[in-house]
């Protein structure tokens, strides 16, 4: 269904203004479920923006309306002062949006070092990769601009110690680092992050965090976290949206967030 909205319906001035992803107005519908109600929300410039609820809240169905994976009944998403509610997912891509995925897949026999430079080429070697996966030699040797890419990238990520390990043989906590080096080897404007802490234990959570701090201040990448854990959202966000049965019921924050009643009752219910 094609859906649209002005720019600036449901947004002032300084959202308009910061806002680099912003979605208004968004309506899904499975069948006579109501998963999603006239949801705005909005990921500012080089900010860390938290999305979470509770399970079954409607997270993920916002999640692929925002990437489009999922069809609108109504509404609209904006992504850098464009329309693109009815670009294929491929075109937001093209345009600077990257996501990644609850569960990671890694190619079997290929290192953490070959993943990435895998996702490089596919951004500015295409023809090359194709190239590389068809001739049956596997890949040419990088040049010097692809090495400093990559190696940028693992530093960044804190990936050196197992650059020439089987990405697929990692814990879970380093195969999402590797997954999110991958979205960023397409040089993206926002990353989208689906559930990077699941099944992640607390030392692992915490060195995920600072490397999505890591990528943000030193990349300038705008995020966007949807997490149902709260604690590392609220660690690292600069602002955080509450969604609780397809409604945007709280929106502020960590501070603000942390204190609201509304949000102590969706995820405690009542005493």
């Amino acid at each position: 269904m094609t859906v649209s909205s002005a720019p600036g319906v449901h947004a002032d001035r300084g959202v308009l203004d910061e806002a680099i992803l912003r979605a208004s107005g968004i309506t899904v519908r499975f069948g006579g479920v109501l998963a999603l109600e006239k949801v705005d929300i909005h990921v500012d410039k080089g900010k860390i923006v938290g999305l979470v609820g509770p399970n079954g809240a409607g997270k993920s169905t916002l999640f692929n309306a925002l990437t489009g994976l999922q069809a609108l009944r109504e509404g609209a998403v904006w992504f850098k002062d464009r329309d693109v509610t009815n670009d294929r997912v491929h075109n937001r891509a093209k345009a600077g949006m990257a996501r990644t995925f609850q569960h990671p897949q890694m190619f079997v026999g290929l290192t953490v070092r070959q993943h990435l430079i895998m996702a490089d080429r596919l951004r500015h070697q295409r023809r090359r990769l194709w190239t590389d996966l068809f001739n049956g030699g596997g890949f040419r040797k990088s040049d010097s601009s692809e090495l400093e890419r990559v190696d940028a990238l693992i530093e960044l990520l804190r990936l050196k110690g197992v650059a020439d390990e089987q990405a697929s043989s990692l814990p879970i906590g380093a195969t999402r680092l590797v997954e999110v080096g991958r979205a960023l080897a397409s040089e993206p404007d926002v990353l989208l992050l689906d559930e990077p802490s699941a099944g992640l234990g607390p030392t692992e959570t915490v060195q995920l965090a600072d490397a999505l701090i890591s990528v943000m201040s030193e990349r300038a990448v705008s995020m966007l976290l949807v997490e149902h854990d709260l604690d590392m959202v609220l660690g690292i966000s600069h602002q955080v949206f509450v969604l609780d049965f397809g409604h945007i019921i709280a929106t502020g924050t960590p501070t603000f967030i942390r204190n609201d009643e509304a949000v102590k009752k969706a995820y405690l219910g009542d005493e």
